[in-house]
């Protein structure tokens, strides 16, 4: 075994300029390959064009790429292959709950927009990917901004930023239809309909997705459903009015809480969530949530210099998570003891409901002026956010009130951000680049379930200024390189104290260079990420008695990430990237509770590796065509794909006994292309993913406690095995 883990390490650190698969194309052909295709109108996304040319590391993902593997996982598993980022699933199929993580910080830490408009939940500040399904089928292109980046609207980008553009306006009429099969019941139903340019100025477009998973882990089941619609009015070549409506609703099994540790190897579908008695099970133990997203996207260009854009939107989601809970104290619900003969009852078993009924509502706007050596941009994003939080008990082994509400709270958060971008040709090599940010929180809780009468009124001004240079050194070179700030406030988890946590900073510095050769590209950037008063979990109990992150005065994040494409031949190309980092918290301490002394026990340690931030990550892999003496139209392809991580650490105390193994899969897909009628082409596919049956975890937590010793309990989140799939597409 360790020889055929040190041949992997020689493969990787001999192939590390291969990008991933068929899926990063060059961010400076991107604009222009898009308008090759004279049957589109694109559309303009701020978001999107403006870090074109601006000096960040980034990947840039066409609509082809994404398709190629668009089965029936959520977004951020068709994304597992950029650089530097490492994915994780509940239910183990990338199917119901599944995140990511850039460069080792989680999504609460990465910008999420989708056509300029902030997806990232605006307490929690995570993005839910699930309640928004199949949104890859509507996808136009994605600009990943790992780091700071260019300023987006939103929350601030501490680990990267994911800009999504779903608008694509087709001339010519249109109608596919797309289902995929695979192990697990694992079902991919998608319509998508394009009335192509009617009278001249209008065009309409619909998609509607269903996908549904039994999931690896028990009671892990997936049905969700999604779709889109826009409606475009083009008056003219330079107006565009654009009503765009995405719809999102899931019901999930719950399957957050993982497995423990000593189920792994015995029985690692084991889920412990909705447990009655007598090995009985809750049927019902379900997430339960919806979202619609109504966007109104306005583009006008004034004359040759100027062009504005504005987009009004609203989101509004609501739903709840429902479970069965045993021996639940009376007190905790505001109930008083059940009095029955001459029994006094303080514990019943109850079935409740967390509910979160929210609405964003806002504005962004943008203008972007050119002339022959400058590109000035300037925009604004103002919005309210307002949540109901509330709790119901439907069911209990006590009579209680029907639908009896133990809590009921709101929330609201304002926000009003501007930022004004430069973009500077000095010479005809030398692009100069400034960005600045100004961004202003509004945030009032008014209660939490645990503590409904602590009340919390913050606000938050925060100054993110960017600079940044990039020079083409020939018209195959480039480099590029750029300090960046951001600041970013506490989430509603982190402010349950009447010891307000500090917010954060980030100071980012990236260095990078590109290389153009024939048949092949390749590169190479170098970053540094250094955090003032990152919050981070250490265990130690607050003064309404939970357990949030604190703030650690000094940490970093540092690496290097190469990535590359190189075509061999007509018949293969290689593509892949490999990244190294070092990631420490210099002074980290950390509280143990200790129920045999009654208090905390208290470990310091220095320069210890932050949790989740594994030192290598790679991915590889190869695009074959066969039968290429009569395949040279490639109707036929195959597409396989390695990814690595190496170990990573459950919490920042760098204990080998709690920390995730390193592991490896691979992803395979064949793919036939062919025209069954003049005016309709099949898409056919066969695939596989972990190919090779690797039996592994992505993901965990862990807490440890003194009670006659120290008691360590550690959970992951095992992924399925081998899962084949089929595909059919029929484009009409």
């Amino acid at each position: 075994m360790k020889a055929i883990k040190k041949s992997i390490y020689f493969i990787l650190l001999n192939a590390c300029w291969i990008p991933q698969v068929n899926a990063q194309i060059n961010e400076m052909n991107y604009a222009k390959d898009s308008s090759k295709n004279k049957e589109l109108r694109n559309i303009t996304i701020s978001a999107l064009t403006n870090t074109a040319k601006a000096p960040f590391t980034k990947t840039i993902y066409d609509s082809a790429s994404l398709q190629t593997n668009n089965t029936a996982v959520d977004l951020p598993i068709l994304l597992q292959n950029t650089s530097n980022v490492v994915t994780n699933s509940d239910a183990g199929t990338g199917t119901g709950y599944t995140g990511l993580r850039m460069r080792g910080t989680d999504l609460t830490r990465i910008n999420v927009t989708v056509n300029g408009v902030p997806v990232n939940d605006a307490e929690s500040q995570n993005t839910y990917f699930t309640d928004i399904p199949d949104l890859a089928s509507s996808t136009q292109g994605i600009v990943i901004q790992r780091g700071v980046g260019s300023s987006s609207n939103g929350a601030g980008a501490f680990g990267g930023s994911i800009n999504i553009n779903t608008i694509q306006l087709p001339k010519k009429a249109s109608l596919l239809f797309s289902n995929n099969f695979g192990s697990l019941n694992t079902i991919r139903n998608t319509i998508k309909l394009n009335s192509g340019l009617l009278r001249k100025k209008f065009i309409a477009s619909a998609r509607l997705s269903r996908i549904t998973s039994d999931g690896y882990v028990r009671n892990s089941k997936s049905n969700l459903f999604g779709g889109q619609f826009t409606f475009a009015y083009l008056p003219n070549t330079n107006t565009e009015v654009i009503f765009n409506y995405i719809k999102g609703y899931e019901k999930t099994g719950q399957a957050w809480n993982g497995v423990p540790q000593d189920s792994l190897i015995t029985n690692p579908t084991y889920n412990e969530l909705g447990f009655v008695k007598n090995g009985v099970y809750y049927n019902n133990q379900t997430d339960n949530y919806g979202q619609n997203y109504f966007q109104l996207i306005i583009n006008k260009k004034i004359n040759a210099d100027w062009k504005i854009n504005i987009t009004p939107y609203l989101t509004l989601g609501k739903g709840y998570f429902e479970e069965y809970k045993l021996a639940q104290n009376l007190s905790e619900y505001g109930l008083p003891l059940y009095i029955t003969g001459n029994d006094t009852i303080a514990q019943t078993d109850l079935i409740r409901q967390l509910w979160l009924n929210n609405a964003n509502l806002g504005a962004i706007a943008s203008a972007i002026y050119t002339q022959d050596k400058y590109t000035f941009t300037a925009g604004f994003n103002v919005s309210k956010y307002t949540g109901k939080h509330y709790g119901k008990i439907i069911d209990a082994s006590i009579p209680i009130v029907p639908n009896y509400k133990w809590y009921n709270l709101t929330s609201n958060k304002k926000e009003v951000s501007a930022f004004a971008k430069l973009e500077y040709n000095a010479t005809k090599k030398l692009l100069l680049f400034a960005d600045a940010q100004i961004r202003l929180v509004d945030y009032t809780i008014n209660g939490f379930r645990k503590t409904p009468t602590l009340i919390q009124k913050t606000k938050y001004t925060f100054f993110n200024p960017k600079i940044g240079a990039s020079y083409a050194i020939n018209k195959n070179e480039i480099a590029y390189a750029s300090v960046a700030i951001a600041n970013k406030e506490p989430n509603r988890e982190d402010l349950e104290t009447n010891v307000k946590p500090l917010p954060e900073k980030l100071i980012n510095t990236e260095i990078g260079y590109g290389i153009k050769v024939k048949n092949g590209n390749y590169k190479a950037a170098f970053y540094h990420m250094l955090y003032k008063n990152q919050l981070v979990l250490n265990g130690k109990i607050n003064d309404v008695g939970s357990y949030t992150r604190t703030n650690v005065a000094n940490s970093y994040r540092a690496g290097i990430e190469l990535e590359g494409m190189q075509k061999i031949w007509e018949q293969l190309q290689l593509q892949g990237n490999i990244a190294f980092s070092k990631n420490k918290i210099n002074k980290f301490t950390t509280y143990t509770d200790d129920y045999d002394a009654g208090n905390q026990k208290v470990d310091v340690y220095t320069k210890t590796d932050i949790a989740f931030s594994p030192k290598i990550v790679s991915a590889l892999g190869a695009t074959f065509y066969p039968f290429y003496s009569w395949n040279k139209n490639k109707k036929w392809s195959v597409l396989v794909q390695h990814k690595y991580v190496s170990k990573q650490f459950l919490d920042n105390t760098q204990s080998e006994n709690k920390s995730i193994a390193a592991y490896t899969f691979m992803d395979a897909t064949a793919i036939f292309v062919t025209k069954l009628k003049s005016n309709t082409t099949g898409t056919f596919k066969l695939g596989a993913n972990n190919v090779l049956n690797a039996r592994y975890v992505n993901n965990g937590y862990t807490f440890s406690y003194i009670a006659g010793g120290l008691q360590t309990f550690n959970y992951y989140y095992p992924q399925a095995g081998r899962r084949i799939w089929i595909g059919i597409d029929i484009n009409l």
